[in-house]
């Protein structure tokens, strides 16, 4: 019985140590438009702190292109260029593409709008091997449910939340193997063609070590509109 309860005690121990947590800030803008009915184009840039929201631990700039198949049928492809800093306290480069399938269905008489999202994202620092190492590359598969909800007499508003799983697909040194995300917030509709998206996330990575982050973020988008008329 001795045996069994120090057994219970150190496996608690190793379960406490083992775990980190922290909180996030991530805060960013960016500019949508459509060419047509079915390309619509997009740009965003953003900053990402962590260490209790004391230290800058990413930038980045991405663009997109997404083009509607049919009705709720979108396909997407991101660029992203970040830079990233490293457990050394420097940044390093890092280039990523995404590309991106979603789906979405509207139930009217509950205002509600569910959408899911499958995407595959490939990250790496360079292409080419240099002084015998070779490109670091980390790919990742990613899953995500989303209900949005639309009130008909304040529209203004509107709710959502959001549940996300990670795969790694990459064998990398300090790097989670799966992840999950649980997204709250609110999508501000703003006059004249501005939208504020205001939200908490909660992340919890898998790995050698569980790393739960706190994330609080708040994003600006400017619409252009549509630039061309017709198909």
């Amino acid at each position: 019985m001795k045996s069994f309860i120090v057994f219970v005690y150190v496996f608690m121990c190793f379960v406490i140590t083992a775990q980190t947590e922290d909180a996030h800030l991530w805060t960013g803008v960016g500019v949508t438009s459509s060419l047509n009915n079915k390309v619509e184009l997009g740009y965003k840039t953003q900053t990402r702190f962590y260490q209790n929201v004391s230290a800058l631990r990413v930038y980045f700039n991405q663009a997109r292109v997404s083009y509607k198949v049919t009705k709720g049928v979108k396909v997407s492809m991101d660029y992203r260029f970040s830079r990233k800093k490293k457990k050394y306290s420097y940044f390093a480069t890092e280039n990523r593409f995404t590309f991106n399938a979603t789906y979405g269905y509207k139930i009217k008489q509950i205002g509600t709008k569910f959408t899911v999202r499958a995407r595959y994202q490939t990250a790496f620092d360079r292409l080419k091997t240099v002084n015998n190492i070779p490109p670091n590359i980390n790919n990742k598969l990613r899953i995500k449910f989303t209900a949005r909800y639309k009130y008909k007499d304040f529209k203004r508003v509107q709710p959502y939340v959001s549940y996300e799983w990670f795969k790694t697909l990459s064998e990398l040194q300090d790097e989670f193997s799966i992840a999950q995300r649980f997204y709250v917030g609110l999508f501000v509709d703003l006059p004249y063609k501005n939208e504020l998206k205001i939200g908490y996330i909660y992340q919890k990575n898998s790995g050698e070590v569980i790393e739960l982050r706190h994330i609080y973020m708040i994003q600006y988008t400017y619409s252009l509109g549509k630039l061309f008329n017709g198909e």
